[in-house]
């Protein structure tokens, strides 16, 4: 599981926004709107981006450009919200599909065939293994519009 050492939680815009360190990444991170964006290494740094952040919300949704910054936020929705079997089966579909497509794609570059060229590559998975592969990615994308 993620270990995450709150550090302070500030009432903005009337829902809470916080700042926490994340030992996986050795980075500070702050939840804005529901989304988990990364803050940087250190502790100053982490609260200046953070109070620059509160102060231009537009800032935020831009965010999250790649997919790789998707696949993290998103499964640290999944640890937190539900069961660890969920999480793992999550994390070995979206890995496979973030090294099959890279950590840099972007957002806004998905194509259907991202997907179905993806499941090609293993073609010793079950149709059942497949199709959980693809509801995965779909579900963490729809997750990301919601």
């Amino acid at each position: 599981m993620h270990e995450m050492l709150y550090s302070f939680r500030e009432q903005t815009y009337g829902t809470a926004s916080q700042t926490f360190f994340r030992k996986q990444t050795q980075s500070w991170y702050c939840t804005i709107g529901g989304k988990q964006i990364s803050l940087g290494k250190t502790k100053e740094a982490a609260e200046t981006r953070f109070h620059k952040l509160m102060g231009n919300r537009d800032a935020v949704r831009s965010e999250v450009k790649t997919l790789y910054a998707m696949f993290e936020q998103y499964l640290t929705w999944v640890e937190d919200n539900r069961k660890q079997g969920t999480y793992d089966n999550n994390l070995h579909y979206l890995k496979s599909f973030i090294a099959s497509v890279g950590k840099r794609s972007e957002v806004g570059q998905v194509k259907k065939h991202y997907l179905t060229r993806r499941t090609t590559q293993y073609p010793d998975w079950s149709d059942t293994a497949t199709n959980d592969a693809i509801s995965v990615v779909q579900r963490m994308l729809n997750w990301a519009v919601q």
